[in-house]
């Protein structure tokens, strides 16, 4: 009997130590758990900023070929003499406030060698500097309509009605 009862208590203490080791493993399965969802998190959000990084480098992309292809047309205007190219500090030396705006853009006193009106293309950003697709599409088509009548004021060349384009 008193075998039975050691065997009983020998049992009885393998059983509790089973016990403990269970609880410690299911405790670290909730630790490893709880990581689990936490590196989940990190890295859904590491992908939406991947993805908003390549949507701005697209949006970036496009808005230097944009550019170039301005810079292109600009230029080989001014080669054919139809509007010269100004120097891009020109631009630079707008003064004051607008003379007038219009549905593609917004008239500035400037200096160059003498007083001139500079006229820039409206630009629609959103609130925190990005510019949606909508933005995008809107922004091109004032710049091509800036760009428009200022190839159209550079034939007229010196009409006495028609104020002269000098770049």
């Amino acid at each position: 009997m008193l075998e039975l009862q050691a065997t009983k208590e020998s049992l009885t203490a393998r059983i509790n130590d089973r016990d403990q080791r269970i609880d410690v493993l299911n405790q670290d399965i909730s630790n490893l758990d709880d990581q689990y969802k936490e590196v989940r998190k990190e890295q859904r959000e590491m992908v939406d900023e991947m993805t908003n990084l390549v949507a701005d480098l697209a949006a970036a992309n496009e808005a230097r070929e944009a550019a170039e292809a301005r810079a292109n047309r600009l230029a080989a205007a001014a080669t054919a003499q139809e509007l010269p190219l100004l120097p891009a500090e020109a631009v630079l030396k707008v003064e004051g406030e607008a003379l007038g705006a219009g549905a593609s853009g917004t008239v500035y006193r400037a200096s160059l060698t003498q007083p001139v009106a500079v006229k820039r293309a409206n630009v629609r950003l959103s609130a925190d500097g990005t510019a949606t697709a909508d933005d995008v599409t809107y922004n091109k088509r004032c710049q091509a309509l800036v760009d428009g009548e200022a190839a159209q004021l550079g034939r007229y060349g010196n009409h006495p009605n028609i104020v002269r384009a000098v770049g």
